[in-house]
């Protein structure tokens, strides 16, 4: 039975196997079939990412797919030790994919992985540890939409506790991260048909949707818990003392 994603899973495995400026090219077309299937993916999606999570629909119902999808040649100047092209498929599926706000979620199809989630990457020093205020100050709270969302926090961790956080503070697990991701693989089942997939997508999304908000939360609440200490002794009188 021929799958709607046969041609976007043939495509990464043969780009995968002929990773070279020459066969990409002289396979464009085969390149060109795989990428308007994805994006005919995507545009299913659309509708099960609103439903699972209504408060993106304003972000992403109107956004064109092209924009949430990377390209497959890779960066050389970035990746000098790679082979030129990302044999997969990515998208992020948001407002704006250059940007980690408003958070979204990502998809990525290749023939060895396939996978649907979210997560935070902040740009600065600053903003991390304003993520990591609010997960001290909410860890109860995150283990249970961890719970509930059956999933884990994935991401790049420090080797030690970073400054100005005990090894034995709320959350010191999730401190230790460098950005915060949860994600899971997509099941057979999902490569039925595009249909097939948006039904786990929206599954997915409805029950990682919590989690997701709690994320945006501690990235973009104007005054973490640190800060409100600083700003507060910072303005106390003298004779407070």
């Amino acid at each position: 039975m021929v799958s709607d994603f046969d041609r976007i899973l043939q495509y990464s495995a043969d780009l995968a196997a002929n990773n070279n400026r020459t066969w990409f090219h002289e396979h464009h077309d085969a390149y060109d079939a795989a990428r308007a299937d994805f994006a005919e993916l995507l545009e299913t999606l659309r509708f099960s990412v609103c439903r699972g999570a209504p408060s993106l629909e304003a972000d992403i119902m109107y956004t064109r797919v092209k924009d949430w999808t990377y390209r497959i040649p890779r960066d050389a100047r970035m990746h000098r030790d790679l082979p030129p092209y990302n044999p997969s498929f990515w998208a992020y599926i948001s407002a704006d994919r250059r940007s980690w706000l408003p958070i979204g979620y990502f998809l990525h199809i290749a023939h060895d992985a396939c996978f649907f989630g979210t997560g935070v990457w902040c740009e600065s020093t600053a903003k991390t540890n304003q993520v990591r205020d609010y997960i001290t100050n909410h860890a109860g709270e995150l283990e249970e939409l961890l719970r509930q969302a059956e999933v884990d926090l994935q991401g790049d961790s420090l080797k030690t506790m970073p400054r100005g956080y005990a090894a034995d503070c709320p959350g010191a697990k999730w401190i230790k991260l460098k950005n915060w991701m949860f994600f899971e693989n997509l099941p057979k089942k999902a490569f039925k048909s595009f249909s097939a997939c948006g039904k786990v997508i929206e599954e997915r999304t409805a029950r990682y949707e919590p989690l997701r908000q709690f994320l945006f939360r501690a990235a973009t609440e104007e005054n973490s818990y640190g800060e409100q200490l600083k700003a507060f002794y910072s303005v106390r009188e003298p004779d407070m003392w």
